[in-house]
């Protein structure tokens, strides 16, 4: 079970959350109350909740996937997919003020408008794909 890199084993050390959060941190900006930098990023500061939220769903991740059930809630919340990865990307979309509606789409264009600059590069039907390389154009992404 890999997680955040292809370095990265978390499998055998389940005990070892702060080690995970040590990496969330690194690769997600999120941290927690205790942390040295928490003063200074408040809103990547993770609330009691949210950290109670991803503990639950580190516990799941370490599950081994033959081993794991979903109860009715879980499965709202993760779908399918690996807890944690779920319930960080809730956090950060929360975090940003964006949401998604589903765990998965269809492969079909999907119809893609916009106001402001580069507007006109957002005018019709798209591959979800080529919206992010709009976005990564428009933005100076490398």
């Amino acid at each position: 079970m890999q997680f955040f890199s292809d370095d990265k084993d978390f499998s055998d050390d389940t005990g070892a959350i702060h080690n995970v959060l040590k990496d969330i941190k690194i690769n997600f900006g999120l941290m927690t109350k205790s942390d040295n930098d928490a003063a200074a990023n408040p809103l990547l500061t993770l609330s009691d909740y949210e950290l109670s939220q991803i503990k639950a769903a580190y516990n799941k991740t370490m599950t081994k996937p033959e081993e794991r059930t979903f109860n009715e809630q879980e499965y709202f919340l993760y779908g399918t997919n690996e807890p944690l990865s779920v319930t960080l990307t809730h956090i950060l979309n929360q975090k940003a003020g964006i949401g998604w509606t589903s765990y998965a789409h269809t492969g079909l264009p999907v119809p893609v408008f916009a106001m402001g600059k580069g507007e006109s590069l957002f005018e019709g039907f798209y591959d979800n794909t080529k919206v992010f390389n709009i976005l990564k154009a428009l933005t100076y992404v490398k």
